[in-house]
């Protein structure tokens, strides 16, 4: 489960393995175009130490996040965001979770904000979005919050209760799950479909048909940018760890299920469109009905107490590649694996893996984490065998 990096080691031999070594030599040697997600988080600037985590940047020697000043830190982490760029699949994503510290003035450094601004102009990231992943939140009405986050001493500002994810990409079309949406509320709709009341007085021929499903997309609505997931209670010794529930969300959005093994291209969701009859009856001036044959369909939703059709969307399997050869998972990279959260999440989604982590003693924790994962998806399969 664990190897230990040397210069001759192959891409191949990191498959669903936790590297130990730096993460920049690592990444060097991993092929162009080969990753399709990475979902990481690097050590946050001067926030902690850890052992056994100090490795050559080439101009400095030290444990990443303590270095001298700010503007170093962000050159190296800049020198891992080139390489993870340059592994990247055309249509890869990047989750790029980064918290924040105080300087010595007490003042915030926004250093996951400076980052991705230098990502983008120097680099050229795509900023699709940041999701502000709530740990706690303040109920304000009964005074009390939800969630829990790590307290902190400080009686003159409120406490960090959140964290940034930034997701980026290196071009503008990108793997994405559609079906990652959330169902519309009965209010959605009602309001949505009011703005297309159809006047049974009006001329058939003076109506604009409205585009409907284009403004109210029938699959759901797109997932909010604020996610509240609590920390929860973790058993692993370490500092930071994710909690599965963001991981999950991030993989499952973001790394295709299938890649084709020979051109690495992802297959695609086909969304089929139907039309289901609900309430055969006739409108007074277009004398149409509910059925499939309707061309004045979505003239039937202007009431959606009255409506006579409903479309229904399903997922109607996935797109194929002309290489016609076998698929495979895609593959999530964790350049900073701490103590195994992507890696595990991964491998329970059915996702390939490659995991990065300088410290020995992290490996191991990770490798210990998803030897049980694989363990406990066998068992699984027993039981429904």
């Amino acid at each position: 489960m664990i190897i230990k990096f040397k210069e001759n080691t192959g891409f191949d031999e990191m498959i669903n393995r936790v590297v130990q070594g730096h993460c920049l030599d690592v990444l060097k040697t991993i092929p162009y175009n080969s990753i399709n997600c990475v979902v990481t988080s690097p050590p946050y600037y001067t926030l902690r130490k850890y052992k056994e985590a100090e490795t050559d940047w080439g101009d400095w020697v030290g444990q990443l996040g303590q270095e001298p000043t700010l503007d170093l830190y962000l050159d190296h982490l800049l020198l891992v965001t080139k390489e993870i760029k340059r592994i990247l699949t055309p249509t890869g994503i990047l989750f790029w979770n980064h918290g924040d510290s105080y300087d010595k003035n007490k003042c915030m450094t926004l250093q996951g904000y400076r980052l991705v601004l230098r990502m983008v102009e120097e680099q050229g990231w795509i900023l699709r979005q940041r999701i502000i992943w709530a740990k706690e939140i303040w109920i304000k009405k009964e005074n009390r919050s939800l969630g829990n986050a790590v307290p902190h001493p400080a009686k003159n500002r409120p406490n960090f209760t959140h964290e940034e994810v930034f997701i980026l990409t290196k071009s503008e079309k990108y793997w994405y799950d559609p079906l990652y949406r959330i169902p519309h509320s009965r209010f959605e709709l009602n309001k949505k479909l009011k703005q297309y009341h159809f006047d049974e007085f009006a001329n058939e021929n003076d109506f604009l048909e409205p585009n409907i499903e284009d403004d109210l997309p029938a699959m759901g609505k797109n997932i909010p940018s604020v996610w509240f997931i609590s920390l929860g209670k973790f058993s692993v010794p370490h500092f930071a760890v994710f909690p599965p529930e963001l991981i999950e969300s991030l993989i499952s959005m973001g790394c295709p299920s299938f890649v084709c093994k020979k051109c690495g291209k992802p297959r695609e969701r086909i969304i089929s469109k139907s039309y289901l009859p609900t309430r055969l009856k006739t409108r007074l001036v277009t004398d149409k009905t509910g059925a499939d044959q309707d061309p004045y369909k979505s003239l039937h939703l202007s009431d959606i107490a009255k409506y006579e059709s409903k479309v229904i969307y399903q997922h109607g399997g996935w797109t194929k590649c002309d290489c016609d050869t076998q698929f495979l998972p895609g593959i999530v990279l964790d350049p900073f694996l701490g103590s195994g959260t992507t890696a595990v999440v991964a491998e329970r989604l059915g996702r390939r893996f490659i995991g990065i982590e300088v410290s020995k003693k992290y490996c191991e924790m990770a490798a210990k984490r998803i030897k049980k994962e694989v363990q406990q998806k066998k068992l699984n399969l027993v039981s429904l065998g």
